[in-house]
């Protein structure tokens, strides 16, 4: 599922993947993902960033195309726009759910997600497979 996260997921098989909106035209945009640590592992500009919808793919790798162990990282997306200012921006994140719980003290449906845990179903941005 995808939703607005300051993490994101790398299970060791599959790609991690996810979207920046943008509200204005932009000249640049650089994702940096980072460990726990708070370190740099790899940072890549997101080709020709446009208003909306900007999807982005993380294979897993570090900064020398060395395969990073599975765990959660941290995401940071930074844009310069068009008319000279920049901002960091939230992100959204595919992240694959484990379970599903249905609160019956009135709490809803809450979807629990690989390394990121528990979010409510009205919290869900998207629904996609692979």
């Amino acid at each position: 599922v995808l939703t607005q996260s300051e993490d994101i997921v790398f299970t060791g098989d599959t790609l991690s993947r996810g979207n920046i909106e943008l509200d204005k035209p932009a000249t640049m945009m650089k994702v940096r993902i980072e460990n726990e640590k708070g370190e740099l592992v790899r940072s890549f500009s997101v080709e020709n960033p446009k208003t909306g919808k900007n999807d982005f793919v993380w294979d897993g790798t570090d900064a020398n195309d060395e395969a990073v162990a599975a765990g959660v990282y941290k995401i940071k997306v930074d844009v310069s726009y068009t008319d000279g200012k920049t901002a960091t921006l939230p992100v959204n994140v595919y992240t694959p759910v484990a379970s599903v719980s249905m609160n019956g003290t009135g709490g809803g449906i809450m979807l629990n997600l690989i390394g990121l845990g528990a979010v409510k179903l009205g919290d869900v941005l998207e629904v996609s497979y692979g």
